[in-house]
């Protein structure tokens, strides 16, 4: 419908969390491996309480994804040592197939919640690396728009959030993986990878919600629910990744700058050096230098 303008219909059940998880049990890479196929990694990131969870996403050509990795940092994210190990997970890298050591291109953290610390925190990194994001109910926002002006409710003061906040058509996020996990033939675009080595609830979480319809005054409004006690943390997770992607050009790559990454990426790393050899460093191309 994004690029085509035809009539689709709606996801908004996951597929059994069984059946990925024989999927994932099958799979060709084991979690924490970036494969071969998936060029750019995005992290999205969900805070709770007493915690911060995280996913990592691999993307490639064909709107195709990987799941990579997930975690917990535990902690409120105001306290420092939640901040600190934040921060090594945004500077953290993955090998790939090959033994290339691959690192994270852009990363969405939800901000719905403790939005003042996320916000302290968030600031400390590039608006290009780090995007705090916030899920709206309706379903015909936009995909991804920039927060321009909002007030404080409580001091009545203007917000300043340096360009890095942003809401999220969180519906049309959930829709889409929905869509993708129902793929079965590999080479489809859309198509989601999933690695051996997880646990059961990283694919309960995945499909935990489903969209229901209510009846409001003879209109139908749609909204998404979960069972009582039934966690989504990588569901949300993986959406917010995928608006880290989106934010940063993935979905308009050209075949130049995939066949750049892939050249990067897809060849093995040099040799250590020999004893007295002097090392020759060179800069890598940022992933807009490859649009």
């Amino acid at each position: 419908n994004d690029a085509l303008g035809k009539p689709f219909t709606v996801k908004g059940t996951g597929r059994p969390w069984e059946e990925l998880a024989a999927r994932g049990a099958k799979s060709h890479y084991s979690r924490g491996m970036v494969p071969r196929d998936a060029l750019v990694l995005c992290l999205g990131l969900d805070c709770q309480l007493d915690r911060v969870e995280w996913g990592l996403w691999g993307f490639g050509r064909e709107y195709k994804r990987y799941a990579i990795d997930y975690g917990v940092i535990e902690r409120h994210i105001s306290e420092p040592d939640a901040q600190r190990n934040l921060d090594i997970l945004l500077d953290r890298k993955w090998p790939n197939f090959c033994g290339n050591q691959m690192a994270i291109t852009a990363s969405a953290i939800d901000g719905n919640y403790s939005t003042d610390d996320v916000l302290t925190w968030a600031r400390k990194h590039p608006p290009h690396r780090l995007i705090v994001v916030r899920g709206l109910p309706s379903e015909v926002a936009p995909r991804i728009a920039k927060v321009q002006r909002e007030r404080d409710e409580k001091k009545g003061q203007v917000r300043k959030h340096g360009g890095r906040f942003f809401n999220l058509n969180v519906s049309n996020f959930k829709m889409s993986l929905y869509r993708d996990l129902d793929k079965t033939d590999a080479a489809a675009p859309g198509f989601v990878s999933l690695p051996s080595g997880c646990e059961d609830r990283f694919f309960q979480e995945l499909v935990s919600e489903t969209r229901i319809g209510i009846k409001r005054m003879g209109y139908t409004i749609y909204k998404w629910d979960k069972p009582d006690r039934q966690a989504n943390e990588m569901l949300d997770c993986a959406c917010y990744a995928a608006a880290a992607a989106l934010k940063s050009g993935v979905n308009g790559l050209s075949d130049i700058g995939w066949q750049k990454l892939e050249a990067q990426f897809h060849e093995p790393p040099p040799p250590p050096p020999k004893p007295g050899e002097r090392l020759t460093l060179t800069s890598k191309p940022s992933l807009a230098s490859r649009l």
